[in-house]
């Protein structure tokens, strides 16, 4: 657990796409490090899939480890994009509720 008595008033620890040094960036696992760890806030980026299911993702990085182009990826269903994560091997991409869920 991070220390926060040695913080001045009003300061607020953030995590950046979680906990971006402590894990992937945009993981579940990042997500919960950030919760244990008791960061204040956390940042991620949101893109909406063809279908409107909202996922946690930088979208260009998908994009350059992918070679699919970040307007492809917002016309993917939901199991299309899933299938392209695994095909790459990146890590899994979490839904946006269980980001949600993660940091309560």
């Amino acid at each position: 657990r991070l220390s926060h008595h040695a913080m001045p008033a009003g300061v607020e620890l953030q995590g950046h796409r979680g906990a971006g040094n402590h894990a992937a960036h945009n993981t579940l696992e990042a997500f919960r490090w950030a919760a244990e760890h008791g960061l204040h806030s956390v940042e991620y980026d949101i893109m909406c899939l063809g279908d409107g299911t909202l996922v946690v993702t930088h979208g260009p990085e998908m994009g350059v480890d992918s070679g699919i182009a970040k307007q492809d990826i917002g016309a993917m269903t939901l199991a299309e994009f899933t299938g392209l994560v695994e095909r790459t091997g990146h890590p899994p991409v979490p839904l946006l509720s269980e980001v949600v869920d993660a940091c309560r």
